[in-house]
Formats: structure tokens, C-alpha cells, sequence
């Protein structure tokens, strides 16, 4: 516990990152408790997956997004999360999570990502 305190204490600017890290002691996922801004819906997700992306480019972004947000999610940690993952894993992963769960959004999937490769990886 000292050494969580310590590293919130070293990012105080950092709490989302905090919540992340209390967050993955506990059984239940619920999205970090911030405003995350350029998020899509899951339903958004699954109806972009269905078209070629040529014809509809905010698949594109949201994708790119998606692996921003984990990207940042790892340098915030300082823990290597994606290593051993390819984009295509990261956005077949979303695709199950999206149909799964047609009412959130991407960040709340990408949020439940992370918490998954934490425990995974016992990082």
C-alpha cells in the first residue's frame, strides 16, 4: 500500500492513473470515474467493423484512438501492456467486448482491456 501511495503521491496530477491501479485489486470493473474525450459508442464500433473502412474513416480514428488510449494507459502505469499484442488482437478483443455490450463506449472497453492484461500479465 505504501508503495501505491507513493506513486500517487509522485503523479498527483496523475489520478485517473491512480483509480486505474486501485481499481485492478478489485473484482469489479467500472470505468475510471474521468471525462475521456473522442470515445465512440460500442454500437458505433460494431456498424463501422460492417462496412469497408474506406467507405467510413471515424472506424479508422476510433481505432487509432483506441490504441492511443491503451498506449497511454501503459506509459501513465509505466508498465509495458502491449507487448506480445498486435492492433488486430487489441480490435478483435473490442469487437467481442462491443457486441457483448452494445451500450458503452470504446473507453470503457479499453478501460476493461487494461484491467484484463493487467491481471493477465500479473503486472
Amino acid at each position: 500500500m505504501l508503495i501505491l501511495k507513493l506513486r500517487c503521491r509522485s503523479g498527483a496530477s496523475i489520478l485517473g492513473i491512480c483509480l486505474l491501479q486501485l481499481s485492478s485489486l478489485s473484482e469489479a470493473v467500472t470505468p475510471p470515474p474521468v471525462q475521456i474525450r473522442g470515445s465512440w459508442s460500442c454500437a458505433e464500433w460494431i456498424q463501422g467493423r460492417t462496412m469497408p473502412e474506406s467507405l467510413d474513416n471515424t472506424l479508422s480514428y476510433s481505432k487509432q484512438w483506441l490504441v492511443g488510449y491503451l498506449s497511454g494507459v501503459a506509459a501513465g502505469l509505466d508498465k509495458d501492456l502491449l507487448t506480445g499484442m498486435d492492433n488486430d488482437s487489441i480490435f478483435l478483443w473490442m469487437d467481442n467486448y462491443c457486441r457483448a455490450n452494445p451500450l458503452r463506449r470504446i473507453d470503457e472497453g479499453g478501460y476493461t482491456l487494461a484491467l484484463e492484461i493487467i491481471r493477465t500479465k500479473k503486472l
